[in-house]
């Protein structure tokens, strides 16, 4: 498994390339389908070199928009001002925007501004208010005359 023939009459199989899944031999209702066949991997996963199936999900705070992943460093990260709480997300316009109160870095993994690797979120800092969607802490100081001494 993990393997493909693009050929016909021949004596072996060839490694499944990254960026692809192979079927390795299983049987499809659909004879186009059949044995041995090639995909390319699914919006949201990745295929490294022999995969069998599409089951590596890009992790959470992360997305994958288009076909042909060949690992996890092509998964994106969540934009600013949104996240990306579960695995495999295949559309940045379906992660939903970041909670009223608190700002979201790049690959934020929940409303509140947790993340996947390396920016700054969390609650919006006094001085400042932070609406749905925020993506930095000093987006939006408050206006001449009004202060907000409060954190969140």
């Amino acid at each position: 498994e993990g393997n493909y023939q693009p050929a016909s009459g021949q004596a072996a199989c060839v490694i499944c390339p990254a960026g692809f899944w192979c079927d390795g031999g299983s049987t499809h209702a659909n004879a186009f389908l059949s044995t041995y066949v090639k995909q390319p991997c699914p919006v949201g996963r990745f295929c490294v070199e022999g995969s069998t199936y599409a089951t590596e999900a890009c992790p959470i705070g992360t997305y994958r928009d288009t076909e042909g992943a060949q690992s996890e460093a092509e998964c994106l990260l969540c934009p600013a001002g949104q996240y990306c709480p579960t695995p495999g997300i295949s559309d940045e316009t379906t992660a939903p925007l970041c909670f009223a109160g608190y700002y979201c870095a790049e690959g934020a993994t929940d409303g509140q501004g947790a993340f996947y690797t390396g920016g700054d979120s969390g609650a919006c800092p006094s001085g400042h208010f932070c609406p749905e969607g925020t993506a930095a802490n000093v987006s939006n100081p408050c206006p001449i005359g009004t202060y907000n001494p409060d954190t969140g």
